[in-house]
C-alpha cells in the first residue's frame, strides 16, 4: 500500500484522536518523509529493518545527529510502525526494535542570574520605541517569560480572560503536554501586566488575545 496515503492516515489519528500538537504532526510529517526519501520507498511493503538501519547509521556518520535528533527521529519511525502494525497494514516486528539508541547527554539547563533577568527587563522598558503603547507591551511580555515562566506559543495563545490581576494568576491552557496549569504571579509581574492592560484600554483594544499589536 502508498506509503503516503498510510501517512496521511496516521496523522489523522495523532491528530483527532491522540490529540497531539502541531508541532508534533509537522516533526511525524518531516521524518516520515526524510525516511521515505533516504530509502526510496513507496509502498509500506518496501519497508525492511536493513533500510531503516541504514538511515541511522547515515544520520550518525553523515548528517552527524545528535543524540536528541536520533531518539527524535526513532521514536517517530518507532510510533508510526507501530501503528501500522496494529492496523495490519504491516506484519511484526516493528523494524526500528532491533536499533540501539544512544544515551543522552546529561546537561543543566542554561538560565539566566537575576541580575540578568533583571537587565533584560530594564532594557526592555528603557529602549527608545515610538510609542508607550509598545514599550508597556513589550516589557509586559519579557516580564511574563522572566517571571511567570511560559513558553512562547503558552504566551502567543494568552487570553484577556487568562489573566487575573486580583488574584495574581495567569491561566494557561493546553501548555506543555496539552495540559491546563495555573500559574502564581508575582506582584512585579502583576504591575508591568496592569501597566500594559492601561494603555490597551486607553486605545480601546478590544481583541481577545491579551497581547495585543500596536495599530498601524
Amino acid at each position: 500500500m502508498d506509503i503516503q496515503i498510510l501517512a496521511q492516515k496516521f496523522y489523522d489519528y495523532s491528530t483527532y484522536i491522540k490529540g497531539y500538537a502541531k508541532p508534533t504532526l509537522r516533526r511525524y510529517r518531516q521524518v516520515i518523509n526524510f525516511f521515505c526519501n533516504f530509502a526510496k520507498v513507496t509502498e509500506i511493503e518496501q519497508v525492511t529493518p536493513d533500510n531503516v538501519r541504514a538511515l541511522f547509521y547515515y544520520g550518525r556518520t553523515e548528517r552527524h545527529w545528535s543524540a536528541n535528533s536520533f531518539i527524535g527521529h526513532h521514536k517517530t519511525l518507532c510510533v508510526f510502525f507501530r501503528w501500522c502494525i496494529q492496523e495490519k497494514y504491516m506484519l511484526p516486528p516493528n523494524p526500528t526494535d532491533d536499533i540501539e539508541i544512544p544515551k543522552l547527554e546529561k546537561h543543566l539547563p542554561v538560565r539566566l542570574n537575576k541580575q540578568q533577568a533583571h537587565r533584560i527587563l530594564e532594557v526592555s522598558y528603557n529602549y527608545p520605541y515610538h510609542s508607550r503603547f509598545t514599550r508597556c507591551r513589550n516589557h509586559a511580555i519579557f516580564a511574563t517569560f522572566l517571571l511567570a515562566g511560559l513558553r512562547k506559543q503558552e504566551l502567543l495563545n494568552l487570553k484577556l480572560a487568562d489573566v487575573d490581576l486580583q488574584n495574581l494568576s495567569i491561566f494557561v491552557y493546553q501548555g506543555k503536554g496539552s495540559k491546563d496549569r495555573i500559574v502564581p504571579m508575582s506582584y512585579k509581574l502583576a504591575e508591568s501586566l496592569k501597566r500594559y492592560l492601561e494603555e490597551r484600554k486607553r486605545l480601546h483594544k478590544t481583541c481577545p488575545e491579551f497581547f495585543c499589536q500596536h495599530p498601524v
